[in-house]
């Protein structure tokens, strides 16, 4: 017959967590490691994403915690992740504080994560913010914004309605 594999658990784990079915997402992660298979960063990463494309912060960040304890280590893509929970769920507050996290954990934040947190600014018609964090971004050593960048300060300043826009 045919025999699971990381990948199948992943999918069948994913599909349940875009429903947000918590009890089935926990079975299914149950039955994976039953099956002798540990979810990795890029299952954690999946299923986070799963409650991040529903702006479910509080899902995300669950399962984040679940990964940290299972020894797994966040990295970049999975802590933007998070940050897009947050934008989506219109936290601007949170999407910044994970940005900062991320550096505390010794990781360097790429395009996708500021454009992230550049994104709950959007939502949010913070200017300010959004141009702070635009220069904390292009500064010395930073990123190099790109067109998605500049989009996002471009809405920013639509959505707050600056008359210097």
């Amino acid at each position: 017959g045919i025999k699971p594999t990381t990948e199948s658990f992943e999918l069948v784990i994913s599909a349940y967590a875009k429903r947000k079915n918590d009890a089935k997402v926990f079975e299914w992660v149950d039955q994976m490691e039953k099956a002798g298979f540990k979810p990795d960063e890029y299952a954690y990463t999946n299923i986070i994403n799963a409650f991040a494309d529903k702006g479910d912060v509080q899902g995300a960040t669950k399962w984040l915690e679940k990964m940290v304890t299972a020894g797994v280590r966040p990295d970049v893509l999975t802590y933007t992740t998070v940050i897009k929970a947050c934008a989506r769920s219109k936290d601007s507050t949170g999407a910044a504080k994970w940005l900062d996290w991320m550096a505390i954990e010794g990781l360097r934040p790429d395009a996708g994560a500021y454009n992230s947190v550049l994104s709950s600014y959007r939502r949010a018609g913070n200017l300010p913010a959004a141009e702070a964090l635009f220069l904390r971004m292009t500064g010395v050593g930073r990123v190099e914004p790109g067109l998605e960048t500049f989009n996002h300060m471009l809405d920013t300043a639509a959505a707050a309605r600056d008359p210097e826009a």
